[in-house]
């Protein structure tokens, strides 16, 4: 479980090195190694036109990534910290960047993939945006979206010293909500923060006989939400972790279950969301899968999203 090989994704934006920071702090805290790789994606351009020099134009990319891998070395001293960089060129237009990322990441070994949520296209193309979303999908290790902010890189770095000292946990009862909570646990040791386990509770469309039976349907979803909290608290407890709990119904179905994740977050000051990326229907069907992409997609912080693959 702990997080001895870091790998960061960079492409040179600013979200990019927001994440990059991230993974340096991480790096200093937890101890362990950090490699940053750029992937380099000559072919959609290329296909555009016959008359682009294929061979300048690869040069040009390969040069652009180099000079952003040895920013990101610079960066990495300034912490006093030694890092591997590793430039890969996508050889295949058949396969995806995020396929290539995939391969590199089991070619380092790694336990941890960081990314930024948004990139750039055209010249840039490398790394970010829609290609986080597809890596997310497949890695089947845990991976850590960094998303933009509004502060520049020297505002992050500001925030060093408090990086993920407050983490939000969602859980559902469920084998991969569990497998979420040991990162979190894990995390919160390694980071001295804080931890809350939130439970959302849906209490309509549960079940068909929920508008017949609504005050029994809506006390069995509270019991079912107080024994998970209860069961993700006793597995803190075990690791000294003093956890908070919070249960939140959702009344408004006009809303998302994403969106109550989001506002609990904001209400608790959270800089960290740990969710698990697949969940159970019916009764059960309370936080993971595509809510997990959602809360993704809507969330202001740091999400750290654990797949059941991840641990098998």
């Amino acid at each position: 479980m702990p997080y001895k090989r870091i790998m960061a994704a960079v492409d040179g934006s600013e979200t990019s090195d927001n994440a990059f920071i991230d993974a340096l702090n991480l790096t200093l805290v937890l101890k362990a190694e950090l490699c940053a790789v750029h992937i380099v994606d000559a072919f959609p351009v290329y296909n555009l036109s016959m008359g682009i020099d294929f061979d300048r134009y690869r040069e040009i990319v390969r040069n652009n990534g180099l000079a952003i891998l040895d920013r990101m070395q610079q960066m990495a001293k300034r912490h006093n910290i030694l890092i591997e960089t590793k430039l890969i060129e996508v050889i295949d237009c058949k396969k995806r960047i995020s396929e290539n990322l995939i391969k590199i990441l089991q070619i380092y070994q790694a336990d941890l993939l960081i990314l930024g949520t948004h990139g750039r296209r055209g010249f840039h193309r490398l790394i970010l945006g829609s290609v986080a979303e597809e890596t997310m999908r497949d890695a089947s290790i845990p991976v850590l979206l960094i998303r933009a902010e509004e502060g520049t890189v020297a505002y992050h770095l500001q925030r060093r010293d408090i990086i993920y000292k407050r983490i939000i946990v969602a859980v559902d009862g469920s084998e991969t909500a569990f497998l979420a909570l040991t990162q979190a646990i894990y995390l919160s040791k390694a980071l001295q923060a804080n931890l809350c386990i939130l439970h959302v509770v849906n209490e309509s469309a549960k079940d068909p006989n929920f508008a017949k039976h609504p005050d029994q349907m809506q006390n069995e979803c509270r019991r079912h939400g107080n024994e998970v909290l209860d069961k993700a608290k006793e597995h803190c407890m075990i690791d000294d972790i003093q956890a908070e709990t919070l249960m939140v119904e959702m009344i408004n179905q006009s809303g998302s279950i994403a969106g109550e994740i989001i506002a609990a977050c904001e209400a608790y000051k959270a800089n960290l969301l740990v969710i698990g990326t697949h969940g159970r229907k019916g009764l059960n069907r309370i936080l993971l899968g595509s809510i997990a992409e959602e809360a993704v997609r809507i969330a202001n912080i740091p999400v750290l999203l654990v797949r059941k693959s991840d641990f098998q």
